[in-house]
């Protein structure tokens, strides 16, 4: 049996020999095994010179990676260098007397991603590759005419200044996968940048941003004085939207403001971000770190701040909490309100896209009550086209750096910057701080170059910092990334051995990769990108086997502490380790507390979960009703937010009803169908779908479902004119 297959960041290069069967034809037999021999010699010498390893060589052609055994920033430069190089030296073999007037070229393609790595044999070369990236590579190649080298722009980036390019257009690899931008190269650029790198991890020094610091600070001055507000920072990951709220913060701290900080995550309990509020508002350390809190003193505590909602804030603060966000919404604004009494309650909360129903109920209060003394700064990325603003938020859309930020930017990091590094720096990282950080970081490690903008050019960069720290170390930081973006101390000292105050954990600061939450005992990745970028190079059966300790360890303390069990964040886990019956029942009961909280776009998404779980599941009388039962809580919690993407849900429930005979089940599955239709527009389909569930529900005795279906077939009947 072969080693398992790694999952590995590679820049792959396919080089295949222009007309080869045309040149066979023109050989002798003898004299084309020659000229194989010595191409095959070629690609080897050429490929090991540039740091690269020659996978395979089958016939005429060649598969070579660059990151194997070691990702090296700058990999997919010495990929082109090496393509380059090798077209160069197969034309000098024209020149051989040995092969006269034989035209000899090459074609290659260059791209760079996440690949899976098996060691291979007599059959499979030395290497066997599969993935996506080894199938865009191939394309390129296949793209390429005689003597040209295609590269994916977004492996080639900044690399560009390096290279003289022109632009090939966009490839379509699968009519279902986005479109690859293509660069021909060339050759080698004219002019190449010369500068000095200073080597470190220095972050990026805050630079510009004076409209949008003098903004910020006015909603800060507002609140000191006794007024409030809130406002939302938008921009894509890396803009710097977090790195300018925390300027201002550490501001407000200095004159007299209290801060809060807190952020959403996807698969977290609704009222998350407001639950770490209150925490800090209250100087309470997270429950799940500090069990032992005594209730009596939260309660006291808590009389002597808001004697009218101590009861609400005490279940808000116990863990498996199911308060509405109507009912939380009053208790938290009156905590903020009776704080700020005291002092300016400044907050941030990180990642604001991913709240949920609750959390934004909770911030609508809030807006509508206004509030003396309090801002609260929101994060997150843009909304999608179409989509309305959150209530009257003050919205704030951070572009990138400047031409001049970027220079001011890169000189705090570099030293010093020459023009001609400046330019490649602005181009690669679109004014984008955290791309220009990595940018900067990989010139100070001895490569100049890398592309971002979504592109695989961050995942090479991060997969190269990782694999330069110590094997311990890294391994750490990889069971970090599959816990999540934010990881408890507890549960990594459970899964790797190492404490908080272990060198290997508080090296990571310094390594720019976790930090310390303030006010938890947690660490959080710098950027969601970074962790992502990490995750995705875990083997599927490891991760698989982490996901599986992990919910194992979260419900064995839940349990020692005589807790309800975390639901949201287990159904997460248990999905991740495709335990279907366990992910079936933890996002259930999680579909269940959202709902509860009124957090009806959670609730969606957990009994979504549930629902492909059970598929997962073989089929029995048990499961199908489950998936009746479920289907049904869906259509509720999607009762304000009907989709087209929920339709399925309720196709399948009405074949499942109809295979059992459950007409009970059968009427629901083809109310909520007809539900769905009608609020798409298509009163046609409406009442086909209502008719049916109205002789279903009739047929079962249902006669409050009857009197509701009646008067919603009289709705659309009128909206189609009947």
């Amino acid at each position: 049996m072969r080693p398992p297959a790694l999952r590995r960041y590679l820049t792959v290069l396919f080089s295949d020999l222009s007309a080869s069967t045309s040149i066979s034809g023109c050989l002798h037999h003898e004299y084309y095994s020659e000229l194989m021999d010595e191409v095959g010699r070629l690609y080897e010498r050429i490929t090991e010179s540039h740091g690269g390893t020659v996978a395979q060589i089958s016939g005429d052609g060649l598969l070579a990676l660059f990151g194997y055994p070691d990702v090296r920033e700058g990999d997919a430069r010495r990929a082109i260098a090496a393509a380059l190089d090798l077209h160069r030296e197969v034309e000098e073999l024209e020149r051989s007397p040995q092969w006269p007037g034989i035209r000899l070229r090459l074609h290659s393609g260059i791209h760079s991603g996440l690949v899976l790595l098996h060691e291979g044999d007599a059959v499979r070369g030395r290497f066997e590759v599969r993935g996506r990236a080894t199938n865009v590579a191939r394309h390129l190649c296949d793209l390429a005419q005689s003597g040209e080298v295609v590269v994916s722009a977004a492996t080639l980036g900044p690399e560009r200044r390096f290279f003289e390019t022109r632009d090939r257009g966009q490839l379509c690899v699968d009519r279902d996968e986005a479109t690859v931008a293509t660069l021909a190269v060339l050759g080698p650029a004219k002019v190449g940048p010369e500068g000095a790198a200073q080597r470190g991890h220095e972050p990026t020094r805050f630079v510009g941003r004076a409209a949008e610091t003098a903004l910020v600070q006015r909603f800060v001055d507002r609140a000191r004085e006794g007024g409030g507000g809130f406002l939302l920072v938008e921009g894509p990951p890396g803009i710097g939207k977090t790195r300018l709220a925390e300027e201002t913060l550490r501001a407000a701290e200095a004159k007299g403001c209290r801060v809060h900080r807190a952020a959403c995550e996807a698969a977290a309990e609704p009222l998350r971000p407001f639950l770490q509020l209150l925490r800090s508002l209250l100087a309470l350390k997270d429950e799940r770190s500090d069990p032992g809190l005594a209730a009596g003193e939260r309660l006291d505590r808590l009389a002597r701040c808001v004697p009218d909602h101590d009861r609400i804030i005490s279940r808000l603060l116990l863990p498996g909490h199911q308060v509405p966000g109507s009912e939380a919404a009053p208790a938290i604004a009156g905590l903020l309100l009776a704080a700020a009494a005291r002092r300016p309650q400044i907050f941030l909360v990180d990642d604001w896209h991913l709240a949920d129903d609750a959390s934004r109920e909770v911030l609508g209060h809030l807006q509508r009550i206004g509030g003396a003394g309090i801002f609260g700064i929101l994060t997150a990325r843009p909304r999608p086209a179409g989509e309305s603003a959150i209530g009257d938020l003050e919205v704030l859309a951070l572009g990138p750096l400047s031409e001049g930020e970027v220079g001011e930017a890169a000189a705090g990091l570099l030293g010093s910057c020459d023009p001609f590094t400046l330019a490649g720096l602005c181009a690669s990282s679109g004014g984008n701080p955290l791309f220009l950080e990595e940018l900067c970081h990989s010139i100070a490690g001895g490569d100049r170059g890398g592309h971002l903008q979504g592109s695989p050019w961050l995942d090479l960069l991060v997969a190269a910092r990782v694999d330069r720290l110590p094997p311990a170390q890294a391994e750490l930081v990889r069971i970090a990334a599959v816990i999540g973006n934010i990881v408890p101390l507890w549960l990594l000292e459970a899964l790797t051995g190492y404490g908080a105050d272990a060198a290997a954990v508080t090296d990571l600061a310094t390594q720019d990769l976790l930090f310390r939450v303030e006010g938890e005992d947690a660490l959080r990745f710098k950027h969601g990108v970074v962790r992502e970028a990490i995750y995705n190079a875990v083997g599927l059966y490891e991760r698989r086997a982490l996901h599986l300790r992990i919910a194992q360890a979260l419900s064995e303390r839940a349990a020692a502490a005589g807790n309800e069990e975390p639901c949201e964040a287990l159904a997460y886990h248990y999905g991740a380790a495709e335990d279907a019956p366990a992910t079936s029942h933890f996002a259930e009961l999680a579909g269940d507390k959202a709902m509860a909280a009124s957090a009806l776009d959670r609730a969606q998404a957990h009994y979504r979960a549930a629902l492909e779980a059970l598929d997962r599941m073989p089929p029995s009388d048990e499961i199908s009703y489950r998936w009746g039962r479920i289907a049904q809580r869906f259509g509720r919690a999607g009762v304000f937010d009907p989709a087209r993407d929920q339709l399925p849900v309720f196709e399948r429930a009405v074949e499942i009803a109809g295979r059992r005979g459950d007409r009970a089940a059968l009427a629901w599955a083809q109310y909520w169908l007809g539900y769905i239709h009608y609020a798409l527009g298509e009163p046609a389909s409406a009442i086909a779908d209502w008719s049916t569930a109205q002789h279903a529900a009739a047929a079962v005795g249902d006669d409050r479902l009857v009197v509701q279906i009646r008067g919603a077939l009289g709705q659309a009947k009128a909206a189609a004119c009947e």
